[in-house]
């Protein structure tokens, strides 16, 4: 009985995957709320520290809602005997108490799925409210924006053929967090448009770097992704130019917070860094090389936050 319901509550932890994309959640958020916090000249820690709970809560939320609406596929791949091992390492390092999706193993019942989905949702809400206004709306229409935002997804990525829709949702939903930790801390302005394009061009690159380590299980669930459509190369060559985009973004940022040398020295470790990644990928072409790229991909973020922590450090 006591091995059932730690399992059950460990499922609930993995179905948000927090324990694994919650650093970065919070790093993307951070790098938002500290380049806010810059703008108007003041820094608050406990506006920081809630505009980064109340994106992981969000976040985690929008992650259990994907795994509801993606149950019965997810329960096909579940049921195979020749499970793909790239599959089986993803799961491995998300999901770190199951090691499978809680809800197409049964671990989590769906309706157990969306009460926890909407107490995330609720938590995250509950600690908005307590921001000013205008602050309060911005950040409340993110968080649902987000929620929605991840259904959307789901639904898109199962109906896309040629172009990739459900990358460039992806994308929308995610950059949400380093605008809402940029609001939460500032107003809205020309620099809460550059954080939002420097994650959605980042998210629109990482999000196929991760379809090419999930290739085949994408295949088996009749998933069509850019991996599946044209290929892995193909998909080397769409990050190598949202890695332009992205990097011409972060420098802009740069210039229009007048940062100094501590964001650029880290804004040049992370370019290349997201650089390197399609390039890799590019000469090896095979899903391992994908891993490795999104790795990258992920570090990428946490170098950039703390060329921004420095910045500030700097100036406060």
């Amino acid at each position: 009985m006591k091995t059932s319901v730690l399992k059950f509550f460990g499922g609930l932890i993995d179905l948000t995957r927090m324990l694994f994309f919650g650093p970065f959640v919070a790093a993307g958020t951070a790098v938002g709320a500290l380049l806010g916090a810059m703008s108007v000249g003041v820094f608050h820690w406990c506006i920081f520290v809630k505009s980064i709970v109340a994106c992981l809560l969000g976040f985690g939320a929008g992650f259990v809602l994907n795994d509801l609406v993606d149950r019965k596929r997810d329960e096909v791949i579940y049921t195979l005997e020749n499970q793909d091992p790239e599959y089986i390492n993803i799961l491995r390092r998300e999901r770190i108490f199951t090691k499978t999706r809680p809800l197409a193993a049964g671990i989590v019942s769906p309706a157990a799925g969306l009460i926890w989905a909407l107490l995330l949702i609720a938590g995250s809400a509950a600690i908005i409210w307590t921001f000013p206004t205008p602050q309060r709306w911005w950040l409340l229409v993110l968080l649902f924006f987000g929620c929605i935002g991840e259904v959307v997804y789901c639904k898109l990525k199962a109906i896309q053929n040629i172009i990739p829709f459900a990358t460039i949702q992806a994308a929308f939903t995610l950059a949400s967090i380093s605008l809402a930790g940029y609001i939460a801390n500032a107003r809205f302005d020309m620099g809460a448009v550059l954080i939002y394009l420097w994650l959605f061009f980042w998210e629109s690159g990482h999000n196929q770097l991760y379809d090419v380590a999930d290739k085949l299980n994408d295949l088996r669930r009749g998933i069509n992704v850019l991996s599946t459509k044209y290929g892995i190369r193909a998909v080397a060559v769409w990050t190598l130019i949202i890695g332009i985009g992205c990097s011409i973004i972060i420098i802009a940022n740069g210039f229009y917070h007048r940062l100094s040398y501590p964001y650029f020295i880290g804004a040049c470790i992370a370019i290349i860094l997201y650089l390197a990644g399609p390039l890799l990928l590019l000469r090896k072409g095979t899903s391992k090389s994908g891993k490795i790229a999104q790795n990258m991909a992920l570090v990428h973020v946490v170098v950039l936050l703390l060329g921004v922590v420095f910045e500030a450090l700097k100036r406060f």
